[in-house]
């Protein structure tokens, strides 16, 4: 049996669309939509007034990581939600209950006996428990500099980090304090898509704010080392359309990036394969690159036009894709072909996507799904 474990980052996709205030097409000569839902094209097609706005209903927390939220007021018109699919039969075998503390769940990770789950507009990350308690949130890890979070992956010290709203990478120790980081406006990365200039802003409190896209400079969207040493550093920059590399053993006036791959067209995500390759996910060039471990292109594999939101490596000549613009993970072979669809809610905004071991599977779908009424009863 193959489980996938699913981010849901929203489950009301019309109030999402409104709160990020998401403009169906580009004003700059782009005709091509990040996002196709026709229900919704007319309401969010239109100028932006400002790029920048304050979270409504946000509250600052407690530096203590045991005091685990609510962070909104009220997350219930557009929070979201992650659960386990079992691949073999295409049913849902367990849901979170989070909403109240993770209220837009995006990019996870896995580690052993516990599970890191990034909450995009909440700008924390949530160590949650396979072991013992499965499914249980134990710890919220943050930081001033965290927003609009699109990506985490464990290391030895720590959890790295993309801070998509920031343009800026960030590695974590367990307890929330900087470990190192890497600020694209330090390396010429200081000009937005409509030609306004952006220093990096730093020492500064980010979490509360909206950043729209077009504020950002790269939109960097996922990282991650290459190498067991944790000295080579991938960043993948959506704006730019290219994966670079950083050698962060240097000093900090030296990290210039290095272009390893680009012609990307908005890409999103990064995966380690078997024998040290890596996956590279070109959500609007419709296709899945895989890299060797010399960063040369070995394979591209043809996918779904529209929006790669993630895919997963599921088997020999398989692959699971996240095609959030049809509502549904799809199964397909090297050659594009597809296998079989897996439709989800019209409704969600699915985001990441990751294997879990069957250990820990088999953990989460015996917990209870009033798990969390004790603990509720609190806020």
């Amino acid at each position: 049996m193959t489980f996938i474990a699913v981010s849901v980052v929203s489950a009301h996709l019309e109030e999402t669309h409104k709160r990020w205030k998401l403009e169906s097409f580009a004003d700059d000569g782009g005709s091509v939509p990040v996002v196709v839902d026709e229900r919704f094209a007319e309401k969010v097609r239109r100028q932006l007034a400002t790029l920048t706005w304050k979270k409504e209903g946000y509250r600052f927390l407690p530096a203590d990581s045991a005091i685990l939220g609510p962070t909104f007021h009220d997350p219930t018109s557009f929070g979201g939600l992650m659960y386990l699919l079992d691949l073999d039969t295409g049913c849902e075998v367990w849901r979170s209950h989070w909403e109240p503390y993770i209220a837009t769940p995006s990019g996870f990770c896995l580690d052993g006996d516990r599970m890191y789950v990034a909450d995009l507009e909440g700008s924390h990350i949530f160590e949650v428990d396979l072991a013992n308690r499965p499914g249980t949130i134990v710890r919220r890890i943050s930081h001033p500099a965290l927003n609009d979070i699109h990506y985490v992956v464990r290391t030895r010290r720590g959890l790295l980090v993309a801070s998509t709203g920031t343009d800026m990478v960030i590695e974590l120790d367990l307890d929330g304090n900087s470990l190192y980081e890497w600020w694209a406006g330090d390396y010429g990365y200081t000009t937005t898509r409509g030609g306004l200039e952006r220093r990096p802003e730093k020492g500064v409190e980010h979490r509360d704010q909206y950043y729209h896209t077009r504020f950002q400079t790269t939109h960097l969207n996922a990282v991650r080392y290459r190498d067991p040493e944790e000295r080579l550093l991938l960043v993948l920059l959506w704006e730019q359309g290219c994966l670079i590399e950083i050698d962060t053993s240097l000093p900090p006036e030296h990290q210039q990036p290095r272009v390893v791959l680009d012609g990307l067209y908005h890409p999103h995500s990064i995966r380690p394969l078997w024998g040290g390759s890596i996956l590279v996910v070109n959500s609007q060039g419709e296709e899945l690159i895989v890299l060797d471990r010399h960063l040369e292109v070995v394979r591209r594999v043809p996918s779904v036009p529209g929006w790669i939101q993630d895919a997963v490596d599921v088997g020999p000549d398989r692959w699971l894709v996240a095609d959030v613009n049809r509502f549904r993970l799809l199964l397909q072979d090297d050659a594009g072909r597809e296998i079989r669809e897996i439709p989800f809610d019209p409704d969600w905004r699915v985001y990441g996507m990751e294997v879990v071991p069957d250990e820990a599977a088999r953990r989460l779908t015996g917990v209870r799904r009033d798990a969390y009424a004790s603990s509720l009863a609190a806020f």
